[in-house]
C-alpha cells in the first residue's frame, strides 16, 4: 500500500476558481509549517451520475465538469466524494465516477455503508498507471451495523486494507449535517484501527462539525499524539446558513484553513 498524506479537506468545492482562490492563501501562508495538502473535495453520488432526481443536483457540479475542478497541483489532494447509502452501485458505476474525476483525481472517498470488496477491487483494478486511493467513510450507519464496536469496525477495515481496497478511513458520526465531532470517541476507533495497522499504511480522517471557529473540537487529537498524521475534512460549517445546498462561503473556508494550519503546526 502507498502511504496516505494527510490534508486539511474542504468538502463542496464546484469551481476551478474555488481552487484557485484556495491555493493562493496556502501557498502564502508561510507563518505556520505543516505537512497536510489541501483537499479538494467534489461531490458526486449515484443520483448524480445517473441524472436521477435527487435534491442535490444544484448543490453538486455536473459530472461533465469535475475534471476540470481538479487542478495539477503538488499542494492538493484532489478527492472525488461518492454518495451512496442505498448500496446499489455496480462495478461499472464505479469506473465511470472515476473516469468523470479526470486525469488529475487523486482519491475517490466512498461515502457508502460496507460496500462489496470484490466490486471495489474489481472496479479500480484496470487502472494501473494511476493508483487511486480508496477512502472509505465510516459513518454513524456503518458503526452501527457494526454494533457500535470500535474493534468490529477495525476488523472489518482490516479485510478491505487486505483486499487493497483501502487507503485512508474517514470516521464522521455527522456525514455532512454539521454536527460537532464527539473526538473522544473518534479516538477510539482511530486507536482500534492502529492496534491492528500499526505501520500506519491507513489515513486516518476525522470530521464532524469541523469549520472556522471550531477546530478546538480537535484538541484531544492533540493530547493523544494523534494530530501529526491525522487528516481532516470540513462541510457544513463552511457557509453561514449551514445549510448544505448554499454554496460554502470562501472568507470561511480561508479561515478554516489557516486555524487547522495553525492547529497541526503546533502553534
Amino acid at each position: 500500500m502507498n502511504s496516505f498524506d494527510p490534508y486539511i479537506s474542504v468538502t463542496d468545492i464546484t469551481s476551478a476558481e474555488q481552487v484557485q482562490q484556495l491555493l493562493k492563501v496556502v501557498k502564502s501562508d508561510t507563518a505556520h509549517k505543516t505537512r497536510h495538502l489541501l483537499g479538494v473535495g467534489v461531490m458526486m453520488s449515484y443520483k448524480t451520475l445517473h441524472g436521477l432526481p435527487t435534491k442535490w443536483a444544484n448543490a453538486f457540479p455536473p459530472k461533465e465538469v469535475i475534471a476540470n475542478i481538479f487542478l495539477d497541483d503538488p499542494f492538493v489532494c484532489n478527492v472525488l466524494h461518492y454518495a451512496d447509502y442505498d448500496n446499489v452501485t455496480t462495478i461499472e458505476d464505479y469506473r465511470e465516477a472515476i473516469s468523470w474525476g479526470g486525469k488529475h483525481l487523486n482519491a475517490i472517498q466512498l461515502d457508502m455503508v460496507w460496500p462489496d470488496i470484490n466490486d471495489i477491487r474489481q472496479a479500480f483494478k484496470r487502472y494501473t498507471t494511476i493508483r487511486h486511493k480508496i477512502i472509505l467513510q465510516v459513518g454513524a450507519r456503518a458503526m452501527e451495523e457494526a454494533g457500535n464496536d470500535p474493534d468490529i469496525v477495525a476488523e472489518k477495515l482490516v479485510e478491505y486494507y487486505q483486499a487493497n481496497c483501502l487507503d485512508a478511513v474517514l470516521f464522521d458520526k455527522s456525514m455532512g449535517q454539521g454536527k460537532g465531532m464527539d473526538a473522544e470517541l473518534l479516538i477510539t476507533y482511530c486507536k482500534a484501527l492502529r492496534k491492528r495497522l500499526s505501520d500506519k499504511c491507513v489515513g486516518m480522517i476525522a470530521a464532524g462539525g469541523l469549520g472556522p471557529t471550531t477546530i478546538n473540537l480537535l484538541n484531544p487529537f492533540k493530547r493523544e499524539g494523534l494530530h501529526t498524521d491525522i487528516s481532516i475534512c470540513a462541510q457544513v460549517r463552511l457557509r453561514p446558513s449551514r445549510n448544505a445546498l448554499d454554496p460554502i462561503d470562501i472568507g470561511m473556508t480561508i479561515d478554516y484553513w489557516k486555524e487547522a494550519k495553525r492547529f497541526f503546526s503546533g502553534a
